[in-house]
């Protein structure tokens, strides 16, 4: 059972209206971690240097064109205003340098529950290549090099669109809290060693 995200208190975003100006990508890191593939963002940023990047947290950046903006870590009401204010959200890009294929990052949940489309690397537990207005990249060190195409193409597609939660609503923690419940039970029902 992955992790979960209590469900958003705005689940309508029928009057989101985007601000006009160029496209507006956001990333939020907790630590320094070669996973989170900050220098690929450069490299994307580098192929868009029209679009704005916000990057929120302390990773260290090295050699990044002018549109990346590091925020250096923010509290949540300051970093959930650059969130609604993206028009895309990037989740970690390179999990393969921990021979990770599959996650369920808590990022991706927060940026999902506020309906921002995302680009997922690695196989989500709970978000498919079918879950709308996501983009899905391959886990390899050279997914971004060779899916720029790929990428550009969402931006423009998914820009000024909002993920409805209902699209969503298997990351909801108080769903994931019944089905972790009802999995002890069966354990204990069935006196089965559940393992941890």
């Amino acid at each position: 059972i992955a992790n979960g995200i209590d469900r958003p208190q705005v689940e309508n975003h029928d009057d989101y209206e985007r601000t006009p100006g160029p496209a507006r990508l956001f990333f939020l890191g907790n630590g320094n971690f070669p996973w989170h593939g900050v220098d690929k963002i450069c490299q994307l940023a580098r192929h868009l240097p029209d679009a704005k990047f916000d990057i929120v947290g302390d990773p260290t950046i090295n050699d990044c064109p002018p549109n990346v903006i590091r925020h250096g870590p923010l509290p949540k009401n300051s970093y959930l205003e650059l969130l609604h204010q993206a028009d895309i959200a990037i989740g970690p890009l390179s999990l393969h340098t921990k021979a990770l294929t599959e996650a369920s990052p808590l990022k991706i949940r927060e940026y999902l529950s506020c309906g921002i489309p995302t680009i997922v690397a690695y196989n989500d537990t709970d978000i498919s290549a079918s879950t709308p207005l996501t983009l899905h990249i391959p886990n390899t060190a050279d997914n971004v090099s060779t899916s720029l195409a790929a990428i550009t193409s969402f931006i423009e597609s998914a820009k000024g669109k909002r993920i409805a939660w209902e699209t969503v609503s298997d990351l909801d923690a108080e769903r994931k809290e019944s089905q972790r419940l009802e999995f002890f039970g069966s354990c204990l029902t069935n006196n089965v060693r559940c393992a941890a």
